[in-house]
């Protein structure tokens, strides 16, 4: 139960660092409005992985045995 709410905050954190690097001209955080930056680059690619990396975690690895 814990490893599937830590998946969810990795996924969430994700969508929020893909967001800021999309919107972040329009909120005022790019060097202007016509470019796509480096740093916006990043962001999204790093939420990308985030992301990524939350739904393995969560949906696709299987349950974890107990060792015995």
């Amino acid at each position: 139960m814990l490893d599937r709410r830590i998946a969810y905050l990795i996924i969430a954190a994700g969508i929020i660092a893909i967001l800021i690097g999309l919107l972040a001209d329009t909120i005022g955080l790019g060097q202007t409005e016509s470019t796509f930056g480096t740093y916006q680059i990043i962001a999204v690619v790093a939420g990308v992985v985030l992301v990524l990396v939350g739904a393995y975690l969560g949906f696709m690895r299987g349950p974890r045995q107990p060792v015995a």
